[in-house]
């Protein structure tokens, strides 16, 4: 049975939930995400647990909040408090909710941007790809260990600089993102994990595993060719398979000035067959000259 969306809307405004904003001409993806976001409304309608245990409320909120399009929601919202819209320096439950909405339906198309600001093209553009991504090559202390907690903790030292400098800065997550927030002893990993927390601090946020929409979004949306450069980092840029590659080779497509990290890795434990930017060529100046 369809569920009314005027009655549902009216069960998210009752609980104090965020309002649903994505456009209902998203298509099926966006469909699904309402009706996941509706699951969650009339949960917490229902369930009288949630409104008992703070940290459930909490929990089930920032869920549903997440859902709507809305990661920045107030923690520990009461149900009747006005709602808010400052930039909040946790963007993990919104990822932990597509992460979830992934795993239990299916992998999302396209790109789905969690910080809408207005970006400043004069400054160089930092991209964080899937930074979750390098934690595998720490596995039970293994043979890529070392190369990876060093390139982990290079990394970090890379866009802390970048940050420092006034760079803008896109953290864009799948869901092996979460990993980096496990115990561990690795000081590599968390150095990556704290700066990648730097960046969702100040920068844009975004879920996505589509390189194609990607590169789109970063040139039509945040003016990556209009940058003095694009510096990226995170995930492999194996010559073959890597999602930096990739996401490179489309920038340099539309005409970005592309950078990679020294420390990007080609594959798991390895700089072997890396992808390397193509030496950049600003395009000339028409000029008319008499002979």
């Amino acid at each position: 049975m369809d569920r009314d969306r005027a009655t549902i809307d009216k069960l998210a405004k009752d609980c104090g939930l965020a309002p649903f904003t994505y456009s209902p001409e998203g298509g099926e993806e966006r469909s699904e995400i309402w009706g996941a976001w509706a699951d969650r409304v009339e949960g917490i309608s229902t369930n009288p647990e949630v409104w008992t245990d703070p940290e459930a409320h909490e929990e089930a909120v920032r869920s549903a909040d997440a859902y709507a399009g809305h990661p920045r929601a107030k923690p520990h919202r009461l149900p009747n408090e006005p709602q808010t819209s400052p930039r909040i320096a946790d963007y993990w439950p919104f990822v932990r909710a597509f992460d979830r909405f992934e795993r239990e339906n299916r992998a999302l198309d396209g790109i789905q941007p969690l910080v809408k600001a207005e970006a400043h093209v004069e400054l160089p553009l930092v991209v964080i790809v899937h930074p979750g991504d390098l934690v595998e090559g720490l596995r039970d202390h293994g043979a890529d260990y070392d190369i990876t907690a060093d390139a982990m903790h290079d990394q970090a030292h890379d866009i802390q600089l970048e940050l420092g400098a006034g760079a803008e800065v896109v953290v864009l997550h799948n869901g092996e993102s979460l990993r980096l927030l496990e115990e561990t002893d690795c000081i590599g990993q968390r150095h990556l994990a704290r700066a990648v927390q730097a960046a969702m601090d100040t920068g844009f946020v975004a879920w996505g595993r589509d390189m194609e929409a990607a590169g789109r979004w970063l040139v039509e949306g945040l003016g990556a060719a209009e940058r003095p450069y694009v510096l990226l980092t995170g995930t492999y840029a194996g010559v073959e398979h890597g999602a930096t590659a990739m996401l490179g080779a489309l920038l340099e497509e539309h005409g970005a000035e592309v950078r990679i990290s020294d420390n990007v890795m080609a594959s798991q434990g390895s700089y072997t067959d890396r992808w390397e930017p193509k030496p950049f060529a600003p395009p000339a100046a028409s000029t008319s000259m008499g002979m």
